[in-house]
């Protein structure tokens, strides 16, 4: 299973709304974790073992001015990440979060659509020439995939050769 949830509103905090937090805070924290957990539930009462993916955000280590909530929230999936993680792995499921940074692709018009400050997004969004591809993503979510069952991705933070 691959979760994907995710929105962001590049803003100086104190001009956000509380709906737009609110916003913020289900698309990328509580989403992902009912996800996660409709999972684990149905993966258990299946006795099926499994891999639960969640594309993640360089942010949750890095954040940067003008997203600090998203940053703060996608931290707190990364952490809930890691620890539910611990606690199914007796029964072979797999919990992990690929955090990326700067992915070129449709998230950005959204992002652009939305509650947006031009100045800050100058630093936030990803250049074309740095970001990661669409297809870059999915050949990292196929080697992880292929990993051997005794292996688990706790944390990962993969970015362009160019974005480094």
């Amino acid at each position: 299973a691959v979760c994907t949830l995710g929105k962001m509103l590049i803003q100086d905090a104190a001009r956000l709304a509380e709906q737009e937090v609110r916003e913020l805070w289900e698309a990328n924290y509580f989403r992902p974790r009912v996800f996660t957990e409709a999972y684990i539930t149905s993966m258990r009462m299946s006795a099926t073992k499994g891999l639960i993916i969640h594309i993640g955000s360089n942010s949750s280590r890095y954040g940067k001015p003008g997203a600090e909530d998203y940053a703060a929230m996608k931290a707190a999936l990364l952490k809930y990440c890691e620890i539910r993680g611990k606690s199914v792995a007796s029964d072979g499921i797999r919990i992990c979060c690929v955090n990326l940074g700067g992915v070129v692709n449709g998230f950005w018009d959204r992002v652009r659509a939305g509650n947006f400050s031009a100045e800050i997004a100058e630093d936030l969004i990803p250049r074309s020439d740095k970001g990661m591809t669409n297809s870059e993503v999915v050949d990292l979510l196929i080697a992880i995939m292929c990993l051997p069952e005794n292996l688990a991705v706790k944390d990962l933070l993969v970015v362009g050769r160019a974005y480094q």
